[in-house]
């Protein structure tokens, strides 16, 4: 996925680029950001949500591993699963439908969510509290 990340650049006509991740997307950007390719091509990293994953995993495994970032966390393992991509646009976009009736609005498209999903988070996915 790392190499991804560089494609979708050179796509996009980006010899050298700003990244942001979030979530997910912010694991892959410490990943591509401290790669030798990234070295060279990242300008700027910012991660949304997700320290270093060096910090990320002592709060999760270490010493003094914080039981609610665990419990928070969970949500990580959907990803390993068989067909995940599947599972896990089904699921936001049932939870996004169902935040949005309790705040009165309209359901969005699917289409629209799952574009927000894959432009704003490539390819990470915010997680619920």
């Amino acid at each position: 996925m790392r190499d991804d990340v560089f494609a979708i650049a050179a796509a996009s006509n980006f010899s050298k680029f700003h990244l942001v991740g979030h979530d997910h997307g912010a694991c892959l950007g410490w990943v591509s950001a401290g790669s030798a390719e990234g070295r060279a091509k990242v300008l700027s990293y910012s991660s949304l949500s997700i320290p270093h994953p060096t910090a990320f995993n002592a709060a999760l495994a270490g010493p003094a591993g914080d039981l609610q970032q665990q419990i928070a966390s969970q949500y990580f393992t959907m990803f390993v699963l068989n067909d995940s991509a599947a599972i896990h646009n089904d699921f936001w976009y049932n939870s996004m439908v169902r935040v949005m009736r309790c705040a009165g609005s309209p359901p969005p498209p699917p289409a629209l969510l799952l574009i927000v999903l894959t432009v704003a988070s490539l390819p990470c996915f915010s997680g619920q509290r």
